[in-house]
């Protein structure tokens, strides 16, 4: 039976690429990746909770959230540059994990 390239079998190779790294790998780059996404969730709420008893107006926060994740975006395209793959890996992670925590804020306001 012939394999085709088609789309599907292009995004489950992409798929498989992708989950397969966080699995695979060694135990340093792992436990990095999922400490910093834990600390990025934790800083996120954290701010959050902090910003709302101050401000007391949730968009915002969230706006300046969304402002420090662009900047983590510039910082890491503009210092890193693809040279250092585990740093690139820890900055992905936290936003992540901020990400997380705003979409999870967001779903306990029922917005």
């Amino acid at each position: 039976m012939k394999y085709y390239k088609t789309s599907f079998s292009n995004f489950v190779d992409y798929l498989y690429s992708t989950f397969s790294r966080i699995i695979v790998g060694s135990w340093k780059k792992r436990s990095l990746g999922l400490i910093s996404l834990l600390i990025g969730f934790y800083v996120s709420s954290t701010f959050n909770s902090y910003m709302l008893q101050v401000i007391s107006q949730r968009i915002i926060v969230v706006i300046l959230l969304i402002l420090f994740i662009e900047f983590l975006v510039r910082v890491r395209n503009y210092m890193f540059n693809g040279k250092l793959d585990l740093y690139l890996n820890v900055i992905d992670n936290f936003r992540i994990g901020i990400i997380y925590a705003i979409v999870l804020e967001a779903f306990k306001l029922g917005s």
